[in-house]
């Protein structure tokens, strides 16, 4: 079986240190692009990225680097 090449919502909220709810509600304001595999949703990561960083700049939050 294939490694999944998207972000699970309990990834996103992990990473990102967001509640589902925000997750789901941006990706719906968004147009991330999704596909489920084995059940789950998964989200094209480059979507979740770009939404995310553009709204961290918006709030004045400093990115990190790992």
């Amino acid at each position: 079986m294939a490694t999944p090449q998207g972000l699970s919502v309990t990834d996103v909220t992990e990473i990102w240190r967001v509640p589902a709810g925000t997750v789901y509600r941006l990706a719906s304001q968004h147009g991330w692009r999704r596909y489920r595999e084995s059940g789950r949703t998964l989200y094209h990561p480059i979507d979740v990225s770009t939404t995310l960083s553009e709204r961290s700049v918006e709030r004045g939050e400093r990115c990190e680097s790992a």
